[in-house]
């Protein structure tokens, strides 16, 4: 049921102040704003319906009294009208752009979490595949007199088992987080690291070197979940035994997984004195790339630096590894605060 209202002239101040576009239409049907709002949405200060891309159907609705809903321009719009005692229509706009990308994001995390349980549990799955391949390999094992056979036989059993364990890492990382999420100074998630890397570095006589910090750049994460990142980072660069590693803490802007730069957190190892084949293996194992699951096989730690990726990028960040000539630089990445 519609009604006819008498429609009263506004203060010029309070149409200034709304944010809600208002117009009126004129007998050529074409719309005149009474404020701001409406002039920056039809872009001056009268328009024709059509500027905001509506077709004949949708000005009908419109006008029959049927809210709007709009998309033009990259904006989102919610459109209404109100007919006056004395036959004046007045069209009302509003951007409701925010609201509509917010919906859109709920919508999104929800199909987000929900694909996150089914992979967990297809990559649990998985793991008992795994598990069971390990026991065979084991048997194998024991019934192979051939030197170079068992050998090969180990070594698909040492691989299964790296392969195990980022499964189950993966499969933790996706069903839940491992904490409660608090806000901390990044100074310390990295002094916690380096000192319980240090017994290690110093066994392999590997220096380690750590630069006061400029600034003291906050983050809310999990912190026993990065710490151990971290130290797991630490651990695979003192294992190939370089002569030292530069550590520094930044607070820089990037642009994470190719997307607009925002404020992050950096912690940068440099490690020198590498092989070139330790470097290789660490590139490969950090950036995850093909064929990492066999090369996990040879390494006793190695699993610890895909993990360390994993939770860099289920934290919102990124690990990223380099070659700088003969050193190797090593970034994990964490959104910081504002």
């Amino acid at each position: 049921m519609r009604y006819n209202v008498v429609v009263q002239p506004l203060p010029a101040e309070l149409l200034a102040a709304l944010s809600v576009g208002i117009a009126t239409v004129d007998a050529a049907g074409g719309w005149v704003a009474t404020n701001a709002a409406m002039e920056r949405a039809i872009g001056g200060r009268t328009a024709a319906p059509a500027a905001l891309g509506l077709d004949a159907d949708a000005v009908a609705r419109l006008y029959a009294g049927e809210v709007v809903e709009h998309d033009c321009g990259g904006r989102r719009w919610r459109l209404g009208s109100h007919r006056g005692a004395d036959g004046s229509v007045w069209v009302t706009l509003e951007d409701t752009t925010s609201a509509h990308r917010a919906d859109s994001a709920t919508f999104e995390l929800a199909r987000l979490r929900a694909m996150a349980r089914v992979a967990a549990t297809l990559v649990h799955d998985f793991n008992n595949l795994l598990n069971s391949a390990i026991g065979l390999a084991a048997q194998a094992e024991m019934s192979v007199s051939d030197p170079v056979q068992r050998g090969l036989v180990r070594e698909l059993g040492g691989a299964t088992q790296q392969g195990a364990q980022l499964a189950r890492t993966l499969a933790r990382l996706l069903a839940r987080g491992t904490g409660e999420c608090a806000t901390v100074a990044a100074k310390q998630l990295l002094d916690e690291a380096v000192t319980v890397s240090a017994k290690a570095a110093a066994h392999r006589s590997v220096r380690l070197v750590v630069a006061n910090p400029t600034d003291t750049p906050v983050v809310r994460t999990v912190v026993a979940e990065v710490v151990q990142a971290l130290w797991q980072v630490l651990l695979e660069l003192v294992d190939r035994g370089p002569r030292r590693i530069d550590i520094a803490l930044a607070a820089v802007a990037i642009a994470v997984g190719g997307g607009r730069p925002r404020p992050c957190v950096r912690f940068r190892f440099v490690a020198a004195g590498l092989t070139a084949e330790a470097i290789d293996e660490l590139m490969r194992l950090g950036n995850v790339t093909a064929g990492v699951l066999p090369l996990l096989g040879t390494s006793p730690t190695g699993s610890g630096l895909v993990v360390a990726a994993l939770v860099a990028t289920r934290q919102g960040g990124e690990l990223l590894v380099q070659r700088l000539g003969d050193d190797l630089q090593l970034d994990f990445v964490l959104p910081a605060l504002r």
